[in-house]
């Protein structure tokens, strides 16, 4: 029993302090402190078990103690989780992209288009008006406006609309004769190399499209007649030292810049596409004709969590998107649960910490004729105009929002077998980095600013 014992005492003291390093290294103080007290009450505990395992008492203490341990590690090495009932996505309504917040906001410009939509939907005209009197993102006015930094936003969305422009062209004359595997080896390679953390690609369904364009004024309310077979979603990386800023001014700059990144990688896999012969559309922020967290979520890049955005398999929520579709017959990516869905069901730290209470902390209703999440996108955004940025207080708190360290690849393998595993896994992230956060304030985002210069 003593060899067990010290079994137990170096890989949990180890564990523990490895973790403590880790932390360190992901500037979370917190998590570092607690797991390194975590360390050192390993070492006194074991070793108290090993010096007085001769005493009755201590040996059947002993003995409870790694029987329990014991059953906890056989559980975690258990791989089920009930079936999930699919979606019956013949059913499934499309998304008319007229109602969505931006859309609406929009809409304010055009008085024509305006009075059209709110005919239709006059519970919605006292809100929309209401907010669109708060200044625009990046704008004066707002609580963390910065006069030096919130132009580069307006910048970072300027030149995205202005490659819009770029965003469909002419097909080669030559269709070349090549091997579609290998094509899709090389979009992977090439999405890889400009700056990508990964893409996935998924056969295009109907409920992956708008219903009807409502961003812009040329083609507000035409019916989107997007007639490819193929989807390919590109994923990018949000820094977390600027999501960590939440909900002041970083978080924003960081959104932007990855938006304009995945735009960059997006138009060329779109052009590399065309280039084959092949027809070819890129879907960047502001010109979507998809919806990019459905398209993710078939394609095999994670699934939607409880805010109602892709939970990326490795970074979770800290992930933008950009998409391209195609007519060229490209192997749709290999499907795999991870079980996040599962998780966000129990953890609603999204849900506890928003400012709004946008994030719903209820089960998944039934919308357009399927199950799922959404947020009120309403609250959500007048939050969003208050403040001048786009606050992702969600993403910063989700417990998937790690770097994606050693550590964190084996809790989120473990998180990914069982719903015990998950329930545990929960408890250590509320001891280790907390319930409740703290919205970041002006004070904070100076000293960000002046740090990082």
């Amino acid at each position: 029993m003593d060899y067990i014992n010290f079994a137990f005492l170096i890989l949990s003291s180890g564990f523990f302090l490895f973790l403590s390093v880790s932390s360190i290294y992901e500037k979370e103080k917190r998590a570092s402190l607690i797991s390194f007290l975590f360390a050192l009450i390993m070492a006194p505990l074991w070793g108290g078990l090993i010096i007085l395992n001769s005493t009755p008492v201590i040996r059947i203490i002993n003995l409870t103690i790694l029987s329990f341990a014991f059953i906890i590690l056989v559980i975690s090495l258990i791989k089920y989780f009930p079936k999930k009932p699919l979606p019956n996505i013949e059913k499934i309504t499309q998304f008319d992209e007229r109602d969505h917040m931006f859309s609406r906001m929009s809409m304010q410009k055009f008085p024509d288009n305006s009075e059209k939509y709110y005919k239709l939907n006059p519970d919605m005209e006292a809100v929309d008006k209401k907010i669109a009197k708060d200044p625009n993102l990046g704008d004066p006015g707002a609580k963390f406006y910065d006069k030096y930094y919130s132009p580069i936003v307006n910048s970072a969305f300027t030149l995205l609309e202005r490659t819009s422009e770029i965003r469909s062209g002419k097909t080669s004359i030559n269709k070349n004769n090549l091997d579609v595997n290998e094509v899709s080896k090389t979009i992977r390679w090439m999405a890889n190399y400009y700056g990508a953390i990964e893409i996935g690609i998924t056969e295009l369904k109907e409920h992956h499209l708008y219903s009807h364009h409502g961003r812009h004024e040329k083609n507000w309310g035409d019916p989107v007649t997007n007639k490819h077979k193929y989807g390919i979603v590109i994923v990018v990386k949000m820094d977390q030292d600027m999501i960590g800023q939440a909900p002041s001014l970083p978080v924003l700059l960081e959104s932007a810049k990855q938006y304009v990144e995945s735009a960059k990688i997006a138009h060329l896999v779109a052009e590399y596409i065309r280039e084959l012969g092949y027809d070819a559309v890129s879907h960047i922020d502001g010109n979507y004709e998809i919806l990019a967290v459905p398209m993710a979520k078939d394609a095999g890049l994670g699934e939607i969590g409880r805010m109602g955005i892709l939970i990326h398999r490795k970074l979770g929520p800290s992930v933008r998107l950009s998409a391209v579709t195609t007519d060229m017959p490209l192997p749709p990516s290999d499907l795999k649960d991870e079980h996040i869905e599962e998780f966000c069901n129990i953890c609603k730290k999204c849900a506890v910490n928003c400012p709004t209470g946008s994030v719903p902390k209820e089960d998944k209703p039934a919308n357009r004729n399927f199950e799922h999440w959404s947020i009120d996108q309403q609250s959500c955004y007048s939050y969003w105009r208050k403040s001048g940025t786009d606050c992702g207080f969600c993403i910063r708190v989700c417990p998937y929002t790690k770097k994606d360290t050693f550590i964190h690849r084996i809790i989120r393998a473990y998180i990914s077998r069982n719903p015990v595993n998950q329930r545990i896994a929960l408890i250590m992230d509320d001891i280790f980095y907390g319930r409740k956060f703290r919205l970041k304030t002006q004070d904070d985002q100076k000293k960000f600013f002046k740090v990082s210069r």
